[in-house]
């Protein structure tokens, strides 16, 4: 997973495709809406990674939140800080 994350590796991701399939299928819902990366992560990835994994799966969702940028949680969790935070936004 680490590789699809940090590389963007889509044949790796299309190994959960299936599975992910498989368990959205089995949600009631309404909407999906993956949690948005801050635009910075964003050019530093070059890809959102839940968005990737929904479009290999063939689900459809919609993009209404934006994330502000904060520091990485790799980076929090290096210095103690447990408590995970992220500031979203809903767009209108």
């Amino acid at each position: 997973m680490t590789l699809y994350k940090y590389r963007g590796d889509y044949a790796i991701a299309g190994v959960f495709s299936e599975q992910l399939q498989k368990q959205w299928g089995l949600v009631k819902k309404d909407v999906t809406i993956p949690l948005p990366i801050s635009p910075e992560r964003r050019k530093e990835r070059g890809f959102n990674q839940t968005e990737g994994l929904l479009r290999l799966a063939g689900i459809p969702f919609e993009i209404t939140l934006r994330r502000e940028h904060t520091e990485k949680q790799s980076k929090k969790n290096s210095k103690g800080t447990n408590g995970a935070r992220a500031i979203l936004f809903c767009r209108k």
